[in-house]
């Protein structure tokens, strides 16, 4: 199975630290142990959420999360249509629902639109859109 297109985008550390700080200053009003147990887990989401892979084999587009949650795997051929687009700073980062589809996205605006066959539409988030693009694109065309 060929590899069309394989890359990860990293969030920049002063992000997730940041984010990482507030979080755990939120954790530190806990009671007892539950802290100790909020500021691992504060840790090991912002370990995780702070980089995504995206990957395009002649089948699949695979999203995951760190070094080992993988959270979606889209069929090529439910892909109707896809393009780069520009997010708004209120669409965010993560995974969640943002309206027009589900959002899938570490850091930064810029993503890659898919609208599915059922209507359904995907945002993944990259920091190389047209790349993305082009490898959706190289795996679509049918091999001879």
């Amino acid at each position: 199975m060929a590899i069309h297109y394989t890359h990860t985008q990293r969030a920049p550390i002063g992000a997730v630290a940041a984010i990482g700080t507030l979080a755990g200053l939120a954790a530190l009003v806990l009671p007892g142990k539950l802290k100790g147990i909020a500021l691992l887990g504060v840790g090991g989401l912002a370990y995780t959420f702070s980089s995504m892979t995206v990957r395009i084999d002649d089948e699949l587009i695979h999203l995951r999360f760190g070094d080992w949650f993988p959270v979606k795997h889209i069929p090529l051929a439910e892909v109707a249509s896809y393009q780069p687009t520009r997010m708004t700073p209120m669409s965010g980062w993560g995974i969640h629902f943002i309206g027009g589809g589900w959002l899938y996205n570490v850091y930064g605006l810029d993503a890659v639109e898919l609208t599915l066959t059922n209507g359904e539409k995907v945002f993944i988030g990259t920091d190389e859109p047209e790349a993305l693009r082009d490898g959706i694109a190289s795996a679509r065309v049918p091999v001879a």
